[in-house]
């Protein structure tokens, strides 16, 4: 695995690290690769911003400027010796000595130069670092070559035994080889170093970190905020990820660095370009040549990475919000002041023991099925010990900060990609799981996908499930959304649907049914809701539970149910042998401290579609049936953009759907969001993204969600490749043609609804100015590498049946050959179930946990 930026030496200075920076000049000035200004501004201007740069350096900057001295010091020494060597020793070392005094001065004048200022000639410190590592290389070439080093001209005659002074052969070329690459290796470590110091940098590298700059002004000339102000707030987002994608980031621009010298169209790196350069590299390399030609992909996908990081940055900038028309919740007008923040009122183990803990009932996850099982379970009187890879946030700290609670509460960041990099998963990674940051949209299952599932065996009882679909409606409190929540972008919506008969049989349409209680309208249901309208587990069920138990063994002696919640652990196996789970073992927190949990009663593996099979599979549980078959619900959506102001952010984010007949295989619902996740999947590149987004007030997206079958090529995988992604996931060409169907419908309502034009999420640019034009998506889509989609609801891979040939788990979800262990999440649904799965995984939880041949047995 790549090394950790993070990880590198010494701590970023406190404050904001661009408040060192001196004031620079800005009439008639231009900003070169580096960041740094040049151009005419006035005669007294550079030394004037010099002299305040070398005033206000950082620590690492001053520790550069001391060792400079002391290393020009030693290249005076060396000039001294080789002139010593050239006039007293043999006269064939005194041709090297010539060179050798040459290429010392050289790195003298360089030295010099850094140490004068080193924040205008710091980029100097590479040439010092190469050329010493050229020296080293060389050596190196000789000792395993065996060359005869007497009298080569990378070694003076002296140190060979035949000048002034005398030195054993056998080792002087060795020792000059440690010497050249200590020095590399120390110049390399203080120009690392003091980049980071300079701009307080936490996670990237200097050269990524401008290769970002760079970007940003390629992919955004006019912007309002500086691009190292947008290059620091990715640094700062990649600091606090949580989760393993940090490699994916340095990847995706280690690639666009070198990517012009690889490809033959620049001489430099690609912060090196001009700006035009860059311009024309980014607009024929990666939007042209790469849409074509699939071979590509990895490459596009590395690129795509890097433009969205930028997007990140900038879109996530205060300043950037009123440039394209959004609000924060709260800054809206409103008579009455914003709503006080709340506290879940939920308690986790902070400091477990060293060792072991034990329970009853071990739980790996805290979402959706987690929840659920937990409740059942412990008002039965059990033992309940909850494990949760993500961390515990309170509502409370939620912030309105996009990219602090995409990196806090998602896994990976929301930047969890396939193996073809081709399709991307969104899932939580926090205490309450995927409730926390989803839309708490509640469907039932349909009844065709219920028979399907028994028609291949599942074994489920149609009255059973029944009565937990109506016991979850009650118990997570699942209600139709009022309209005071929606914005003026669903009312057209709803207009056009009922103008197009699209409300009426055999389509449905109809508002959301969700787990949301007097929703207040702030868009922000996919960052956290900070003041407890969104009933997820986190500050609704959970902490319900807890409190229940607590007064019950308060009250009644001999009450032996309660619940905990263990955050910052991640279940690395599942101990289970002869057909009984006996334990989990984990790592805990950043210092990944071994921990084993064991189960006097019972294991629930509940962490997700993804990360349970994962399990199974690193526990050598389930057989080779365990990931395979992965499904999802494909999200993609249509942008429409109107001739005024719909403010499609300030509301609930999804509100109404669009219900055809089963066998269409979609649904379409009303979408939006607040700014940075907006940029990130907003239609078009450069010139095309930036008008799309400055008419962010004026638009409103259609998603589109299309169930997928189960195949045998899409499964997670049991490690995840150099990619850092988990799992294969690649639509058929059948259920293509369905996004194609229903984007081409969306189109149409927004049409109606009085956008000017729609633009589908394809990779290649598509704008549509009239219904009519809409016949070509289904040959847009048609070429792979034009797609892009992603998925909040992967399913499937550990899937229900009655025998172990048929699923991995049984009707109850007990997992095939064990007595006492249960998978309890989207992972064994049989097929995708094309509608939001939330109320689906809840239910068959709750069927599972009182279920009275598996977890509902009693108490014992």
């Amino acid at each position: 695995m790549p090394p950790d930026p993070c990880r590198a030496d010494g701590q970023p200075p406190s404050g904001d690290p661009t408040a060192e920076l001196p004031a620079l000049p800005t009439t008639g000035a231009e900003i070169d690769a580096d960041g740094e200004h040049t151009g005419t501004a006035g005669p007294a201007a550079a030394p004037a911003a010099s002299a305040s740069a070398q005033v206000n350096l950082s620590r690492q900057e001053r520790r550069l400027r001391f060792w400079m001295k002391l290393w020009a010091a030693s290249f005076v020494i060396e000039i001294g010796l080789y002139m010593w060597w050239a006039l007293a020793g043999l006269g064939e070392a005194r041709g090297f000595a010539v060179n050798s005094v040459a290429k010392d001065f050289t790195f003298l004048v360089l030295a010099v130069l850094v140490i004068a200022d080193v924040r205008r000639f710091g980029r100097l410190m590479t040439l010092l670092v190469v050329g010493h590592l050229a020296i080293a290389v060389v050596l190196m070439l000789l000792l395993v070559t065996g060359t005869d080093v007497v009298g080569f001209p990378g070694t003076p005659a002296a140190l060979a035994g035949q000048g002034p002074s005398s030195f054993d052969a056998s080792w002087a070329a060795a020792g000059w080889l440690a010497l050249a690459l200590f020095a590399a290796a120390h110049m390399g470590w203080l120009h690392v170093t003091a980049r980071r110091g300079r701009y307080g940098l936490r996670c990237l590298y200097p050269a990524l970190y401008d290769t970002l700059v760079a970007l940003t002004q390629t992919v955004l000339p006019d912007a309002t905020v500086g691009p190292r102000q947008v290059a620091t707030a990715v640094d700062r987002y990649w600091d606090g990820f949580n989760g393993n994608g940090r490699p994916r980031v340095i990847a995706a621009l280690v690639v666009l660095y070198i990517l012009p010298v690889l490809t033959l169209r620049s001489p430099v790196p690609f912060p090196m370009m001009d700006d035009e350069r860059r311009r024309d590299f980014i607009g024929r390399h990666f939007v042209q040549r790469t849409a074509r030609l699939r071979c590509l992909t990895p490459i596009r996908a590395a690129i795509r990475f890097a433009v969205q990081m930028a997007y990140m940055g900038y879109y996530s900038q205060p300043e950037t919000h009123a440039e394209i028309g959004y609000t924060p919740f709260s800054q809206r007008p409103s008579d009455e002041p914003p709503p006080a923040k709340r506290a879940s009122g939920l308690t986790v183990l902070s400091n477990p023991p060293n060792g072991e803990l034990t329970a009853d009932v071990v739980i790996v996850g805290t979402g959706a099925g987690a929840g659920i099982v937990a409740h059942c379970l412990v008002e039965r009187g059990h033992d309940v010990l909850m494990l949760e890879r993500g961390k515990f946030v309170e509502p409370a700290a939620f912030t309105e900060d996009e990219l602090e609670m995409y990196s806090t509460l998602y896994s990976d960041g929301a930047v969890q990609i396939a193996r073809d990099f081709a399709f991307q998963v969104l899932q939580g990674r926090c205490v309450g799981g995927s409730t926390v940051v989803n839309n708490a949209v509640c469907f039932d299952l349909p009844p065709a996908v219920l028979e399907r599932w028994n028609g291949a065996g599942a074994g489920l009882s149609p009255q059973r499930l029944a009565q937990s679909f109506a016991q979850v409606r009650t118990l997570m409190t699942v209600a139709a959304q009022p309209a005071s929540a929606m914005s003026a972008g669903v009312t057209r919506f709803q207009d056009a649907v009922t103008e197009l008969g699209l409300d009426a049989a055999p389509y449905h349409s109809d508002v959301v049914d969700a787990n949301i209680d007097h929703c207040l309208g702030c868009g922000y249901c996919n960052i956290g809701c900070a003041y407890g309208r969104k009933l997820s587990m986190l500050d609704h069920l959970l902490p319900r539970i807890q409190r229940y138990a607590d007064n019950r063994l308060a009250t009644e002696p001999g009450w032996n149910g309660r619940l905990r919640i263990l955050p910052d652990c991640e279940v690395t196996r599942i101990e289970a042998s002869n057909g009984t789970a006996r334990a989990a073992e984990c790592l805990l927190g950043s210092e990944r401290r071994p921990l084993r949990v064991s189960a006097r009663k019972t294991v629930v593996v509940a962490a997700g579609a993804i990360q349970s099979s994962r399990l199974l599979q690193c526990s050598e549980v389930g057989g080779t049936a365990v990931g395979a078959g992965l499904c999802a619900n494909i999200a993609t959506f249509m942008t429409g953009v109107f001739e005024d102001p719909i403010d499609a952010s300030e509301g609930i984010q999804i509100a109404r759907y669009v219900e055809p007949p089963q066998r269409s295989g979609y649904v379409l619902e009303t979408w939006f969001n607040p700014p940075v996740i907006t940029a990130l999947s907003m239609p078009g590149w450069l010139e095309d993204h930036r008008r799309n987004m400055l008419d962010y007030s004026r638009t409103m997206c259609v998603g589109v969600l299309v169930g997928t079958d189960p195949r045998a090529h899409n499964r997670v995988g049991k490690r995840s490749r150099i990619s850092g992604s988990e799992y294969a996931l690649r639509p058929s060409d059948e259920e293509i043609a369905r996004v194609a169907e229903a984007l081409e419908q969306a189109g149409r309502i927004l049409f109606k609804a009085g956008a000017t034009r729609v633009m589908p999420a394809t990779f290649e640019y598509r704008e549509y100015r009239s219904p009519d034009e809409l016949d070509d998506l289904a040959d847009v889509l048609r070429r792979t590498a034009n797609r892009s989609l992603q998925s909040a609801h992967p399913q499937g891979g550990n899937p229900i049946g009655r025998d172990s040939r048929q699923g991995v788990v049984d009707s109850t979800c007990r997992v095939h050959g064990y007595d006492n262990l249960y998978v309890c999440d989207a992972s064994v649904f049989p097929t995708a179930v094309t509608v939001n799965p939330q109320m689906t995984v809840m239910a068959l939880a709750h069927y599972a946990a009182t279920h009275p041949d598996g977890l509902g047995r009693p108490a014992v």
